[in-house]
């Protein structure tokens, strides 16, 4: 009979337990919401749903003690650790001041973060540890006007912004932006769009890349067709013979030069220069 009743004692303390650590989590590591106020303990680290993590490191309160007057109301820094998508995007320091909204927000990859409220309010006769304070905090998504109203609004091409996790392509006759998913760059590659700046890319014969068609790969050259499109856009690809370190061009925005030859591959370095679009046809 005793046997039984401390294992029914110890079957629900093992119930309890699992319970708790189910139940009982930590509420930091509750997903937050994105434009909804939240409430955050220094080291304690809060998960926004569909936005980056936040830690408090730490606290710097030179707040006017509410029993003493002051010249000066004086202000709290709040030193935070930011990560976005599992990369680490730094430290960065919100300051909270009466009437200096700008001070307390911060614009962290596409993303605002804001401290709202800082408690408990300082009094001279009191030391408040680290650990006590509790800071209310907002994150919200910048709005990220299209990137067309970006272009029209005198921002350069190369510099035009996406929402976070969004790729910048353009559209090689005329220049056109558009922000896409990464999953989306390769077709629309296939299509005419490009990726800023310079990459590399491995051609072999019967490929194309930007205005280069690759038809035949020898070890010391390559034969292919290469198609213009500026200052008069071609149809039919004008016969070209590169070496290494020679270059093609549609004669607008996209260069190719031949890095090297092996294993019947080539590899050039292309090279976009948005500054020079291609007309529209």
């Amino acid at each position: 009979m005793k046997t039984r009743i401390i294992l029914s004692v110890f079957f629900i303390f093992l119930i309890i337990s699992s319970a708790e650590s189910s139940f009982g989590m930590d509420p930091e590591m509750v997903p937050k919401k994105l434009n909804e106020q939240f409430q955050l303990h220094p080291y304690e680290p809060a998960i926004i749903s569909d936005g980056p993590e936040i830690s408090i490191l730490d606290i710097q309160d030179s707040r006017c003690p509410s029993d003493v007057t002051c010249v000066w109301e004086g202000e709290v820094k709040i030193l935070i650790n930011v990560v976005n998508d599992h990369n680490p995007l730094g430290n960065f320091t919100l300051t909270s001041r009466a009437g200096d909204k700008d001070l307390s927000t911060q614009t962290i990859d596409g993303f605002s973060i804001q401290v709202i409220d800082v408690n408990p309010y300082p009094i001279s006769t009191k030391q408040i540890p680290l650990s006590d304070y509790v800071v209310t905090l907002v994150v919200s998504e910048k709005t990220i006007p299209p990137p067309l109203k970006q272009l029209k609004s005198g921002v350069a091409l190369d510099e035009i912004k996406c929402k976070p996790s969004y790729q910048l392509v353009i559209k090689l006759r005329g220049g056109l932006p558009a922000c896409v998913k990464q999953t989306s760059v390769s077709r629309l590659e296939m299509q005419g769009w490009t990726l800023n700046g310079q990459s590399t890319i491995t051609l072999t014969e019967g490929q194309r890349s930007g205005s280069l068609l690759v038809q035949e790969i020898f070890s010391d050259h390559v034969v292919g067709l290469n198609f213009i499109e500026y200052p008069l856009a071609r149809e039919d690809g004008l016969p070209v013979s590169l070496k290494i370190g020679d270059s093609a061009s549609n004669g607008c925005t996209i260069t190719l030069t031949l890095e090297k030859i092996e294993d019947g591959k080539a590899t050039f370095s292309k090279n976009t220069d948005f500054g020079r679009p291609c007309p529209i046809c």
